[in-house]
């Protein structure tokens, strides 16, 4: 029987931080959505609107319901070619729409009804600070091409009992190659990926060889056999959202990105912010239900330990241009009451170089 030797690179898909009253980064930040249109159409207004909150709002962590909305003014015909609704509109009125949640409690949103000559669409704008995040507005971020060139290094603290250690991720992508690089203890890797017309070719750094030196795929996999013996060989795997996916099972470079930049939790997780979008505490509890479950661990105990030890936590995600540029995680619980001792993660992912990134083979 077969047995291989894993090479793991551990995806993280979203971090936490504290957020300090009155701090507004805004300056540092800056939006590119400039809305979307829906594609299909409806036969009355109404029906648009209940489709954008159907559609742009509803998800996994909310059920919301139309109350009522008022239309509160026509756009001028140059307010209509300012938002490039196309040619067919006859007109386009600003709708202020209020809904309310499964527990009734009511919310607020504004957004466009587009008459054209085949029915009726709506028109979601981006959504101001302190609104739900819309499905397209989040699709827009999280589904930017431009992460199939970028660099994303991200460093991890733990503190526990006055212990505190400290790790490295670096991620790289040039279109057709990528960089992996983790020092997170029994997941370390040093590693490149090449894309060519037979697959991934790969160059390794291994702890298990001790020497420092980068090794082919078969370099590698011919040291391992004189090492372990023929019955073993080297495979790459990825792990995300708990599940464990082999990299060669991905045919280019640029799907590979795409997979991991993917989000786990669809938009309903998140509230518009100056500088982004953020998980309130009692979503990422959900979360944590929705990973625990895919983890096959109990959802429950997990939600127990949340409300009884965690102190503070927050997420933010940055967005500049349109795209992801920084993800901070803080999370601190309380491990004990006498003496008062505190246990916390602080992960800071930058996203850099954009369109830059290159990445030499060590060959």
């Amino acid at each position: 029987m077969k047995k291989f030797i894993c090479i793991i690179t551990l995806i993280i898909v979203f971090c936490f931080i504290i957020i300090f009253p009155g701090c507004s980064e805004s300056a540092k930040y800056s939006e590119t959505f400039a809305g979307y249109l829906s594609e299909d159409t409806y036969d009355s207004e109404k029906s648009a609107v209940n489709a954008f909150i159907k559609e742009q709002l509803n998800g996994t962590t909310s059920e919301y319901t139309l109350k009522n909305y008022s239309c509160d003014r026509t756009l001028t015909s140059r307010e209509i070619a300012d938002l490039e609704l196309g040619e067919d509109v006859e007109t386009a009125n600003f709708v202020t729409v209020n809904y309310t949640d499964e527990n009734y409690n009511q919310h607020q949103t504004a957004l466009y009804v587009i008459k054209a000559n085949d029915g009726f669409r709506y028109f979601a704008p981006l959504p101001k600070t302190g609104e739900a995040v819309t499905a397209s507005y989040y699709d827009s971020v999280l589904s930017n091409k431009a992460y199939e060139n970028c660099t994303v290094t991200t460093t991890y603290a733990c503190h526990a009992y006055s212990a505190e250690t400290t790790y490295l991720q670096v991620f790289k992508f040039d279109y057709t190659k990528a960089y992996f690089k983790q020092t997170i203890p029994s997941m370390k890797v040093d590693f490149y990926m090449e894309e060519t017309l037979s697959g991934f070719e790969y160059y390794s750094k291994l702890p298990l060889f001790g020497d420092g030196n980068y090794y082919s795929s078969e370099e590698a996999n011919k040291k391992i056999k004189e090492k372990y013996g023929d019955d073993y060989y080297l495979k790459y795997v990825l792990l995300k959202g708990g599940k464990e996916y082999n990299l060669d099972s991905f045919s280019t470079i640029s799907e590979l990105s795409e997979f991991i930049y993917a989000a786990n939790f669809d938009s309903s997780y998140f509230v518009k912010t100056d500088y982004g979008f953020c998980m309130p505490f009692e979503k990422f509890k959900e979360a944590v239900y929705c990973m625990a479950g895919l983890l096959g661990e109990n959802a429950e105990e997990a939600m127990t330990d949340i409300d009884t030890y965690i102190s503070s936590l927050n997420i933010r995600y940055y967005v500049t241009d349109g795209r992801l540029s920084k993800i901070d995680y803080l999370l601190q619980a309380l491990l004990s009451d006498d003496p008062k001792d505190f246990f916390s993660i602080e992960m800071h992912s930058l996203f850099t170089d954009f369109g830059s990134t290159e990445i030499k083979l060590p060959v």
